[in-house]
């Protein structure tokens, strides 16, 4: 039997729900797999453990306090939900309108130096103003700025 077999039995046998030829077999691996051996420990220690719990007993007037904590309502409620619905809505509305003004206005600043580049009658000065890669600092020789500047028309 390999590892991987005598695991999947391992549990089956600390329920005692293993056939005799089956048992047999698992525990000759049992004897010669230190590391199935330690697993069938550990599971056999986990089991042993649920079968015995230790009871705690409750601390006095517990469960007066819980009573009292449940009629006064939510003040021990954390920060976070008292917030409501109506602010986290708000700052959601507020999210998606910032997300929206930018990219309104990526797509009117985009048209605009498009219009511009492929417009025949516009100057070349107008077209090379206008939201240029070379507007904040010029651009190396061979670069995909300079490649892709060249393809829209610039200098």
């Amino acid at each position: 039997m390999d590892c991987r077999s005598a695991k999947k039995l391992i549990s089956l046998k600390a329920d005692n729900e293993l056939g005799a030829d089956r048992l047999e077999e698992l525990n000759a691996h049992l004897n010669s797999c230190t590391e199935c051996r330690e697993e069938m420990e550990f599971t056999s220690a986990i089991l042993k453990d649920l079968e015995d719990p230790e009871i705690l007993d409750a601390p006095p007037y517990f469960f007066s306090r819980i009573k009292a904590k449940i009629s006064t309502g939510a003040e021990d409620v954390p920060s976070i939900f008292r917030l409501g619905f109506r602010t986290a809505f708000a700052g959601a509305a507020f999210s998606f309108l910032i997300i929206g003004f930018s990219l309104l206005a990526g797509v009117l600043l985009g048209n605009t130096y498009w219009t511009q580049a492929n417009d025949e009658s516009a100057s070349a000065k107008e077209t090379e103003s206008t939201l240029n890669l070379q507007t904040l600092e010029a651009l190396p020789e061979n670069s995909f700025g300079s490649l892709y500047s060249e393809y829209l028309g610039g200098a």
